[in-house]
């Protein structure tokens, strides 16, 4: 079930609640069930490549565990990763994607490799490893989770000293729910659909209102995602798990690398541990890294769609990122920054990702090409696009503001410190206002969220 969907809260309540009378002993059980009951409201044959993806990893897993010889160990590992990469491809190819499937394939292949590594011990309680792979928070849309951190967190809720509900846990959850309701429900499903019929349909429309529908795709993008991200955390963190964050305040990034590192961070660091740093095991030399840059960011645009407009767009990033890392790896100081500099390397980094952002959105790229001609065709600004110019301001620089501050969604334990000395009974205020907000001015018919295709 999406969070998106108005039925979501009374679902996760209903979870909630009854988790609360299930046996200890019980409990893994019924939050499996609960997970897997929350995806088969998708169609029954995502269910079925949810299960073949968890079996053949707990069962390479469990023989891992058993043999030492390497030839043996690497052919087990090469069954995992061929098998969820297998999935991976050919669901993007054929475009018969099931839900969640990039994610939970990651998560699941990483406990693989990471296990192969002799870096974690095996799972043998199928039931936990099955709802490691699907616990219902971050099935469809991540944060992609490693074994080390979630695994152990599930394992806990079934012990004899584990409380059921935590009222810290629960107030933080609620917060983290509400906030991303309220970026989902009232900015990311207002905003969306006045984009993309300007992106789909760019004729008629005067060149100011296309430049403005362009420039908001990566806002776009951040609202949706990010909104996913903290209805994630609230509720896992209802049930006391904490699930790592996926943002570090990506928009005051100052170069296009440093961006990469925080944004989407859960799947950048995937890619780094398991793509990057195999390649460049031994001697950083210049080639290696270069390569390994372009790479992982085409990786990182093939993830998002496999294309290969976007695999050569991130591996031109890629290169971009190499040259900002050429001081380093020549051990040279870097050029001090002055003001004018900062301003055209940060103007780069954000037309390099408005770039990448509307590359997201587009079905291919004769609809990039006949947008960006409409738009140098287009007339001259009416009133009605100088209104939307001020209400972008504005906008936007609220959402800078709330951006930095980042009080109710802080990826962060100094967020949560900042939230927590907010007296009690404000904060009580403060999150039953958010929700009549939600209910009462959240778009009427709300969308997917973007990152569920992918």
């Amino acid at each position: 079930m999406s969070f998106a969907h108005p039925d979501f809260l009374w679902a996760f309540a209903l979870v909630l609640g009854a988790f609360a009378f299930v046996p200890r002993r019980l409990r893994l059980g019924a939050l499996l069930a609960s997970s897997w009951g929350f995806y088969l409201v998708a169609p029954t044959w995502h269910f079925g490549v949810l299960f073949v993806s968890t079996a053949l990893d707990y069962l390479v897993g469990l023989a891992l565990g058993r043999i030492d010889a390497r030839p043996a160990r690497r052919a087990l590992l090469l069954c995992s990763v061929a098998g969820n990469l297998g999935l991976l491809v050919t669901s993007k190819a054929t475009g018969w994607l099931a839900l969640g499937l990039s994610f939970y394939t990651f998560q699941s292949l990483a406990y693989s490799i990471d296990v192969y590594r002799r870096r974690l011990d095996v799972c043998r309680d199928p039931v936990a490893f099955a709802l490691y792979v699907a616990f219902f928070p971050q099935l469809l849309a991540g944060p992609i989770e490693r074994a080390q951190s979630l695994l152990p967190q599930i394992q806990r809720l079934a012990r004899a000293d584990a409380p059921v509900f935590r009222a810290v846990d629960l107030e933080r959850g609620a917060t983290l729910i509400a906030w991303g309701l309220l970026k989902k429900r009232c900015l990311s499903d207002a905003l969306g659909p006045w984009a993309i019929e300007r992106f789909t349909r760019p004729e008629g429309h005067d060149a100011l209102e296309l430049v403005l529908a362009l420039l908001s795709f990566n806002v776009l993008l951040y609202l949706d995602f990010s909104a996913y991200t903290d209805v994630a955390r609230g509720a896992a963190r209802c049930f006391g798990v904490r699930l790592v964050g996926n943002f570090r305040r990506p928009y005051f990034a100052r170069t296009l690398g440093d961006l990469m590192r925080r944004w989407h961070t859960s799947l950048v660091d995937w890619i780094m541990d398991y793509v990057w740093v195999p390649m460049v095991a031994g001697r950083l030399t210049l080639g290696r890294v270069a390569l390994a840059n372009c790479v992982v960011l085409a990786h990182f645009g093939l993830w998002h769609g496999l294309r290969i407009g976007l695999a050569l767009l991130g591996a031109a990033n890629g290169l971009i990122v190499t040259l900002e890392q050429l001081p380093r790896l020549l051990r040279r100081r870097p050029a001090p920054r002055g003001p004018l500099r900062a301003v055209l390397a940060w103007a780069l980094m954000a037309a390099l990702w408005i770039v990448f952002s509307t590359a997201i959105f587009a079905p291919d790229g004769a609809s990039v090409v006949r947008y960006l001609r409409a738009t140098l065709e287009a007339g001259s600004p009416g009133s009605e696009s100088l209104r939307w110019l001020g209400l972008a301001a504005a906008g936007t620089a609220a959402a800078l503001w709330l951006h930095g501050l980042d009080l109710f969604g802080g990826e962060d334990d100094a967020s949560e410190q900042t939230w927590a000395r907010v007296p009690r009974g404000l904060r009580v205020v403060l999150l039953a206002v958010a929700f009549v907000l939600v209910s009462r001015f959240g778009a009427e018919s709300s969308s997917e969220f973007v990152y569920v295709r992918f």
